[in-house]
């Protein structure tokens, strides 16, 4: 009989914590009602994503929802609510997901600063005034690097389903996750992942792929806009030639897989922000909001385990607090290039340095949390 206690127990304080997140979720979505935003930027992003979610019809036209077909499930329920009452349960949501993705191996000081400044960081606080959907990303690789270090399948394939939302952000990742997988898993499992990721993501394509299809390739205009911060957007903007870009872009694509074939088939923290920091100054366009998940993946665990150096690049994060608004304006994404390229070369030394002293020592790195 001692266990059920203990059960009603924790049911009851499962019912008290889920009261509490929906009294929350209530009174964000009632004071994000009152914030008045017609004719201002507040939520512009999240006003063009919503068109495409409203009354739970999903349209992929004009901009709007953008996000791959089989991660709809995690933004579709909040095209039932209203643009302003959608934005503040998104924005709580985000907030959550930068919480839970602090490491805890610290003592409670570290960990509570650590929340203090990712959550309050500026690519934080302007993704919640613009409105975007990078809090799905960085659930999707707490997911994918969990998943990975425990072998579960449906918590890597979860994570797999969520993080390639955008994948201009993750498909080096999704291909060194691969790699490791083929690699240090059983068949058996590597099976059972795939199935699950195809079980949901051949369904989504079908009844939505075509759209997203054009709608994606469609976000790109010519000339490069000014809020592209990719490497190839960056150099075209200066003038460069294109084949300084694919020298430049091969060079990275290079070094990036040298350093994930040559590393144990361990999946760090470190590890994954090296790849969507390359992801990202690779691909076709990827935009200034998305450094938040290079924030908050790899530089808060580095400010945990290095403080001086995580320190520094919180502060270059959050520097555009005080530039110019012009500045801002025609350098913003130039600024946000060189902290990509920045954040991937720490990372590349950082984990060539904890391989090679782990095999001078024959220990198996691990990471960060």
């Amino acid at each position: 009989m001692a266990p059920y206690p203990a059960l009603r127990r924790k049911l009851l304080g499962y019912a008290t914590l889920g009261l509490i997140l929906i009294a929350g979720a209530v009174v964000v979505a009632s004071a994000f009602e009152q914030i008045p935003i017609e004719g201002t930027p507040l939520a512009l992003d999240w006003r063009s994503l919503w068109q495409g979610l409203k009354g739970g019809r999903i349209t992929y036209a004009g901009g709007s929802v953008m996000i791959a077909p089989w991660a709809l499930p995690a933004v579709w329920p909040l095209g039932f609510f209203s643009v302003q009452a959608s934005w503040g349960l998104l924005t709580l949501c985000t907030a959550g997901v930068l919480i839970a993705s602090v490491p805890r191996r610290v003592s409670k000081p570290t960990w509570w600063l650590s929340i203090f400044l990712l959550v309050f960081s500026w690519p934080a606080l302007r993704h919640a005034a613009d409105g975007n959907l990078e809090g799905v990303v960085i659930a999707g690789v707490l997911l994918v690097v969990y998943g990975y270090r425990k072998q579960n399948q449906l918590v890597l394939a979860a994570g797999l389903l969520l993080v390639t939302a955008k994948p201009q952000e993750s498909w080096l990742l999704v291909c060194g996750v691969g790699l490791y997988v083929l690699a240090a898993w059983p068949l058996r499992k590597c099976l059972n992942a795939g199935f699950i990721v195809a079980a949901v993501a051949v369904p989504a394509l079908l009844l939505f792929g075509p759209a997203w299809f054009a709608a994606m390739t469609g976000i790109v205009p010519p000339p490069r806009t000014v809020i592209d911060i990719s490497l190839g957007a960056a150099l075209a903007r200066l003038g460069f030639a294109e084949w300084v870009y694919w020298a430049v872009g091969l060079l990275i694509l290079v070094v990036s897989a040298f350093v994930i074939l040559k590393s144990q088939r361990t999946l760090s923290r470190e590890k994954a922000a090296f790849l969507i920091c390359a992801s990202m100054l690779l691909a076709p366009y990827a935009a200034g909001n998305s450094f938040l998940t290079v924030l908050a993946i790899g530089i808060i665990p580095l400010f945990q385990s290095r403080r001086w150096l995580g320190g520094l690049l919180i502060i270059l994060s959050d520097a555009q607090l005080v530039l110019p608004r012009d500045f801002l304006y025609w350098n913003g994404a130039y600024y946000w290039t060189a902290m990509l390229l920045t954040v991937w070369a720490i990372c590349a030394y950082l984990i060539y340095r904890g391989e090679r002293t782990a095999a001078e020592t024959g220990q198996t790195v691990v990471g960060t949390a």
